[in-house]
């Protein structure tokens, strides 16, 4: 899900102490008991066959030099006895020969590699329906594919002996994989440029590598907890960054817009466009992972601008008036007089406010004598009525006036109102 602080920090901590919080450490893509090999993108450099497969040879080739040198080391570690078919290790390799795919295209048909969908598949000269290049995200090298090639044109001989060892699958990700910190982290801020989809398919149910669901509990999906955290919080919003440290945000007032101590707890759709669930399109699968775009089309202030450095301008919430004109900082909690003029404010400023207030203020009067159920003297008592999209009218109930049609009727301060309009 990319970070709901708008920042672009895509620092990785250390492994070991950057999920502190249980459930921050319960996003992982977790594969215990399951072969989790293929990292798309980043091959691990410390990985050591057991014996090098080497170039292949010129001349005539048979099935065990192309399960020796390609099919064991790069596919088998997926498609292995009992795993993704085909099964790819040197006797699965044997019985590929006028095989069908899931598709109904042959997988190996002698003599002609253009037919074959093995071929195809690791040259990525397949059709669009038949999948993606293999192996996924980690092309062959030229001179592989065209062993492949050869191999099937020169009949794909499957009579053959290999002595010795075997080469072992690949080890694409590194040790620990496994692990909530490594690859959790690496889901969200992608710093190896990895997709999880190309193995774990497009929803995450399972394709080459298993299904997301074989190991994560039931409703991560949607559970936004499950991998940002929920340390102030259920919303999952910062102050836990989705590189798992506390400091460093980009963003630091989520928590002030979830408390209702000052206005309604905002949901995140106020500045964020909200995902409905781990794949939901520009959440964690976007071109800037570890970054949550800033929208403000979803809330109050819809004509807002996101500054980039923990600032909002043209904001309605933090502004004089309905409209929005105001400026916030995630560094500067706000005051009555940060957002808009009060009755605490330079009298010089008391114009910028809509209609009638310059000249209430300017007669002594607070806000609760109009606004009683959101502010007493200068606190605020009514957080779902301030900053809510609406002008909540309720005079003190020593005040005998009324309000409607945008004016007032009664006596106030002395003074006769006899529908009266804000605006005159």
């Amino acid at each position: 899900m990319g970070r709901k602080d708008g920042g672009a920090a895509r620092v990785a901590p250390p492994i070991i102490t950057m999920f502190s919080s249980v459930r921050l450490a319960a996003c992982l893509w977790v594969c215990t008991g399951i072969a989790c090999f293929a990292d798309p993108t980043t091959p691990n450099p410390n990985y050591t066959r057991t014996r090098p497969g080497g170039p292949l040879p010129d001349g005539d080739l048979t099935v065990c030099n192309i399960a020796e040198t390609v099919l064991i080391p790069k596919c088998s570690a997926c498609h292995k006895t009992g795993g993704q078919t085909p099964d790819l290790s040197l006797e699965g390799a044997r019985l590929l020969v006028n095989m069908t795919g899931s598709g109904g295209a042959a997988l190996v048909v002698p003599g002609s590699r253009d037919q074959s969908l093995l071929f195809r598949k690791v040259a990525g000269t397949h059709a669009n329906n038949e999948g993606a290049t293999m192996p996924p995200g980690s092309p062959l090298t030229p001179a592989l594919v065209e062993g492949v090639g050869r191999w099937i044109d020169q009949g794909a001989v499957v009579e053959c002996t290999l002595t010795g060892p075997l080469p072992m699958p690949e080890r694409h990700h590194p040790e620990g994989w496994k692990e909530p910190g490594y690859h959790g982290l690496e889901l969200k801020l992608r710093t190896s440029e990895a997709d999880c989809r190309n193995c774990h398919g497009a929803d995450l149910t399972g394709e080459l590598g298993p299904s997301c669901d074989s190991c994560h509990q039931e409703g991560w999906r949607k559970n936004c907890t499950f991998c940002h955290g929920g340390t102030d919080d259920t919303s999952g919003a910062p102050p836990r960054d989705l590189s798992g440290e506390l400091t460093a945000l980009s963003f630091r007032a989520h928590t002030a817009h979830r408390a209702d101590n000052k206005h309604p707890s905002y949901d995140c759709s106020t500045c964020h466009t909200k995902p409905t669930e781990v794949t939901s399109v520009g959440h964690v699968f976007d071109d800037t992972p570890g970054r949550a775009e800033v929208n403000f089309s979803g809330g109050l202030s819809a004509g807002a601008t996101y500054l980039g450095d923990g600032r909002c301008s043209n904001l309605y919430c933090h502004g004089a008036d309905i409209g929005g004109s105001g400026t916030g900082d995630h560094l500067a909690p706000p005051t009555c007089g940060s957002c808009h003029v009060g009755p605490a404010s330079d009298p010089s400023t008391y114009d910028s406010l809509s209609g009638a207030h310059e000249k209430h203020l300017d007669e002594g009067l607070t806000c609760d004598r109009c606004h009683a159920n959101t502010v007493e003297g200068s606190v605020i008592i009514g957080p779902e009525a301030h900053a809510n999209g609406a002008v909540d009218i309720r005079f003190a109930s020593d005040v005998p006036v009324t309000f409607g049609d945008r004016g007032c009727t009664g006596t106030c301060h002395g003074e006769t109102h006899s529908g009266a309009r804000w605006f005159d």
